[in-house]
């Protein structure tokens, strides 16, 4: 499967104070419905890009995808996403563990070799 190359990140606004209902809008105004028009060519333009997984601050891909579709139309990606399988990413953060990384203390190494242990019976 050929993946697209993602376009730069884009800046996430995170909504400040209660939720409240913006006006309603009325789009028979050619000015309304230009800028709506715009909006959804923008969004349109930026599905189907690849979405990493961050873990520890770091950026992961992972061979297994998994596709976002738009339920009215299966045919169109909206996202594909790194699936993540516990086990694998439960081993190589007990090895960094093991090592002293990501800020694990070195004493707490046996910890999580013992619940990897457990976890894969």
């Amino acid at each position: 499967m050929a993946t697209m190359e993602a376009p730069p990140r884009l800046q996430v606004r995170l909504h400040e104070g209660p939720f409240r209902n913006e006006p309603p809008v009325d789009f028979s105004r050619e000015d309304n419905a230009r800028k709506m028009r715009a909006a959804i060519e923008k969004v349109r333009g930026q599905l189907g890009r690849e979405y990493d997984l961050i873990i520890g601050g770091k950026h992961v891909k992972t061979a297994e995808k998994i596709k976002s579709l738009n339920p009215a139309k299966p045919s169109q990606i909206v996202g594909i996403h790194q699936k993540a399988g516990p086990l694998g990413l439960q081993q190589r953060d007990v090895a960094r563990a093991s090592r002293g990384q990501n800020g694990y203390p070195q004493a707490y190494c046996s910890l999580p070799n013992r619940g990897a242990n457990k976890f894969s019976e």
